[in-house]
């Protein structure tokens, strides 16, 4: 009798390998090159699950219904940089597949589906490289207003400089333009 419910309580325990031993949330490092900039993950359907800026920590669910799979966009956004959108999606835990090896029926169709275990999010770290916007559209929108004085206008052209927004060589054009005014 003792063996019995020993068995029988091992195979309930090992009916759900994934929800056992893994996990439905995981955290994800969310990072950018400038710094700073500014996240907003959605779902498939595109409702919004996170926002904050970089770098910054979350957790994100591996399934998103029975037997379906996460997926994400993870938008970043930069003043004078290029907007990216980088696509997550979960895939399917390795440990689901034990639930055939140790005859979790319950697991492998019901736990295991319904807690999303049975899917994990693979990218722990999301990091974007963003590239800067096209310079003219940048100049453009970040002109000088005529109103300002001379010194003015050189202080906040070199803040463009500083700021990445300007090369060298425009900064230079820039300048003598203001200064032969």
């Amino acid at each position: 009798m003792k063996n019995l419910i020993l068995t029988l309580s091992i195979s309930m325990l090992l009916s759900s390998c994934a929800t056992i031993v893994s996990d439905s949330k995981y955290p994800v490092m969310i990072t950018s090159n400038p710094v700073g900039a500014k996240v907003e993950i959605t779902d498939d359907s595109g409702m919004p699950r996170f926002s904050g800026m970089t770098p910054i920590n979350t957790t994100l669910a591996s399934g998103n219904g029975y037997f379906t799979r996460a997926r994400y966009n993870v938008k970043f956004e930069k003043e004078g940089y290029a907007t990216q959108v980088v696509p997550v999606k979960a895939s399917i835990d390795n440990w689901y597949w034990a639930n055939f090896i140790l005859g979790g029926v319950i697991g492998l169709l019901v736990v295991d589906p319904l807690t999303g275990a049975m899917f994990e999010i693979d990218e722990k770290n999301i990091a974007s490289n963003l590239p800067l916007e096209n310079q003219t559209k940048v100049a453009e929108r970040n002109e000088v207003p005529a109103s300002l004085d001379l010194s003015s206008k050189l202080r906040e052209l070199k803040k463009l400089k500083e700021d990445g927004v300007l090369t060298e060589k425009e900064y230079n054009k820039e300048k003598s333009k203001i200064l032969d005014r």
